[in-house]
């Protein structure tokens, strides 16, 4: 999975694009605070535990409460952009300098 920040320290705000190749799917894992993501190209099921699945395809977007436990799926190739309020903003602030990845943009 490719990640490229797009925001990150400022309003206790971060967003990242994350290009998925088809067929990855997220370890269940659940968020402290919200998550919004929009599915920009491709296909994503999300699969929170104990509700059905939700498949967004292209321009789509869910939402993800804080404690929502979940996995994704990508059916296709899929970008996403993900919005979240930072749950760890000291933490990232110090290791920002990762390298982000190549998304073919």
């Amino acid at each position: 999975m490719d990640k490229r920040v797009l925001w990150e320290g400022g309003f206790d705000i971060r967003s990242a694009l994350y290009r998925m190749p088809a067929g990855m799917v997220t370890q269940q894992h659940q968020h402290d605070e919200w998550v919004q993501v929009m599915v920009i190209e491709g296909e994503m099921k999300v699969e929170p535990v104990g509700r059905d699945a939700v498949h967004v395809r292209d321009g789509g977007v869910y939402v993800l409460e804080p404690g929502d436990s979940h996995t994704e799926t990508a059916v296709a190739d899929s970008l996403v952009f993900i919005t979240q309020l930072d749950e760890h903003p000291k933490y990232l602030r110090a290791t920002a300098k990762e390298a982000p990845g190549e998304l073919g943009l």
